[in-house]
């Protein structure tokens, strides 16, 4: 578990880079965040299940997505707004099929529900031409992945959670020119790291667990 100590320090540099303009430097280490969320759960598990090839599926898809949000233009956000959606998908089976530990999301899950609603209601105000589908059925699934973290561990929702505030950001900096948020691009990296991060950290300590458990038998 030792390799999720990288990431904070890759994150750090990463948002230290964005706010001080050093460009080439969040470029360079924007690519590391997932890679290192990648090999810290390949480091932590002792055999590649089920459960883990499809976290490592959702890794993938989300540094792919990374790597093309670095790409400018709207061709390269729509591929971006692709991969993302896969590696949320990836995280609904992981989360409902191989992690769950309840048959449905708590009540206080609804919130999310909620925030689906209301965040559809915004964006069909915009003007977001072709976009507008793709970011509309994106919310979708993002708000399944946040739902059906809740039905995992503590450390999982959390970062499900946060994963849900970064894309959140990312919306309405992108979508909704009414709202300046202050620090943008670093507050969603933040969010988005710690998101991640606990996320993988919650399989990894769920995986490491249950590997415990059949080896005691």
């Amino acid at each position: 578990m030792a390799l999720f100590a990288a990431l904070p320090v890759v994150a750090l540099v990463h948002i230290i880079a964005l706010a001080s303009g050093q460009e080439w430097l969040s470029l360079l280490t924007k690519p590391f965040i997932m890679l290192v969320l990648a090999l810290a759960l390949l480091w932590s598990v002792r055999r590649l299940s089920a459960a883990a090839i499809t976290a490592l599926v959702a890794i993938l898809c989300s540094w792919l997505g990374d790597v093309a949000l670095m790409v400018p233009g709207e061709l390269a956000f729509g591929v971006g707004i692709l991969f993302f959606m896969l590696a949320q998908a990836g995280y609904v089976v992981l989360f409902v099929r191989h992690l769950r530990t309840r048959n449905r999301p708590p009540v206080w899950a609804l919130l999310y529900l909620v925030w689906l609603v209301a965040g559809i209601a915004l964006l069909s105000q915009q003007d977001m031409g072709p976009l507008y589908p793709a970011v509309v059925l994106y919310a979708v699934v993002i708000g399944a992945m946040a739902a059906s973290s809740t039905m995992t561990t503590p450390t999982i929702a959390v970062g499900g959670a946060l994963f849900l505030v970064s894309d959140s950001l990312i919306g309405l900096d992108r979508f909704v020119p009414a709202v300046t948020i202050w620090a943008a691009d670093e507050i969603i990296m933040a969010t988005y790291a710690a998101g991640q991060g606990l996320i993988v950290w919650g399989v990894a300590e769920v995986l490491r667990r249950r590997e415990r458990a059949v080896l005691a038998v």
